[in-house]
């Protein structure tokens, strides 16, 4: 948002009260520059004796720099709470003391405001200040009107030709204010939806995959095998599991540094999405061990042996970095359902102990 800058970064900590925030930037702003505006309108144009013109402008005015002080301490202190009151407070405050100064409820054509600083009390406080500030304000209107019903006689510091030329621009007033603040606060809140929606969606991926790789992790690879696990049980089909333990990677860790091993790694991750198909799964499950979840018909010693092969071929594959050549092999252990294990668990043990198998003996893989 435009008006962000103004926010202290001590109100984004959470979506709530970033959206408080900028609701109540928001009308600081536009009550500021009403204010300002007032002010020039009582020093040049309103109808008013010249003690009651110098009065309503100095006293605008001053309330203008309340409200970039206001300002000013939401940007430096981020007192969202402390702003949120001063601010109804000030509105409230300003436009009951120009209803006494214009004649009283029954008179004045300023009374149509005071609407705004309940609205503004709902949005910045809550329901319960709002219903408060809601409550005070209609007993203040019914103790006004009884006041002016006792024939107290208020002062009258304008103009009565132009009393309903000031009623109608007040009712305008209020109006732009009440479309303005709940226009402004629904864009804020579907703004802040929207970003909450990303950071969901970040999350839940960042829970579900590996950082380094963007490979699945360990928890949602054991989630996914046994889905695979209940969907081959119920199609009464085949699932494989290869377990892939990289040769000679500690070394590398060891010798040429950590960021040349998360390279590795990184690459080994890019070569396995590039040989399984899309409906494969691939997972990074410890430091230098992945795991691939295979299901299909087609699933014969045959044919994991040459889908082995592949994946064996990709893996240990030279790679540059930074002009040196690396290359790093790899164990590869295959179990199969049901054959090989009835449980993700059961699987996942042959898997492991076959790989352990392959890398004793040098072969390229082993089937459990």
């Amino acid at each position: 948002m435009d008006l962000d800058h103004l926010i202290s970064n001590k109100l984004a900590s959470n979506f709530e009260t970033l959206y408080r925030a900028r609701v109540l930037c928001f009308i600081l702003v536009a009550a500021l520059l009403a204010f300002i505006v007032s002010s020039g309108y009582f020093f040049f144009f309103a109808a008013l004796s010249d003690d009651a013109r110098n009065f309503a402008g100095f006293s605008t005015l001053l309330l203008a720099c309340a409200l970039a002080i206001c300002l000013l301490n939401l940007h430096f202190f981020g007192r969202l709470l402390f702003n949120s009151y001063f601010l109804v407070v000030i509105l409230f405050s300003s436009i009951a003391f120009s209803i006494l100064l214009t004649g009283g409820v029954e008179s004045s054509p300023v009374f149509p405001l005071l609407v705004v600083p309940i609205l503004i009390a709902y949005v910045l406080l809550g329901n319960g200040p709002g219903l408060v500030v809601g409550l005070f304000t209609v007993s203040a209107y019914w103790i006004a009107a009884w006041i002016g019903a006792q024939e107290v006689q208020l002062p009258l510091y304008m103009d009565m030709d132009y009393r309903m030329v000031h009623l109608h621009a007040n009712w305008m007033v209020t109006f732009v204010m009440l479309i303005a603040i709940m226009s402004s606060t629904n864009k804020m809140y579907h703004s802040l939806r929207l970003q909450r929606d990303e950071e969901r969606i970040r999350y839940e991926y960042l829970a579900a995959h590996d950082s380094l790789t963007g490979l699945y992790n360990r928890m949602m690879f054991d989630d996914l095998l046994e889905k695979a696990l209940n969907r081959s049980i119920r199609n009464n089909s085949k699932v494989a599991l290869l377990y892939i333990d990289l040769d000679n990677f500690k070394p590398i860790n060891d010798d040429l540094g950590h960021r040349v091993g998360d390279f590795v790694l990184q690459e080994m991750a890019a070569r396995l999405l590039e040989v399984v198909r899309l409906s494969d799964t691939v997972a990074r499950i410890g430091g230098d061990e992945f795991a691939l979840i295979v299901d299909g018909d087609d699933l014969s010693s045959e044919h994991l042996g040459i889908f082995a092969e592949r994946v064996y071929s990709a893996l240990v594959e030279p790679m540059l970095y930074s002009g040196e050549s690396i290359q790093v092999g790899c164990s590869i252990g295959i179990a199969c359902y049901p054959e090989n294990g009835t449980s993700a668990e059961q699987l996942l043990k042959s898997a492991d102990e076959a790989m352990y198998s392959a890398k004793k003996s040098e072969a390229t893989f082993l089937v459990a």
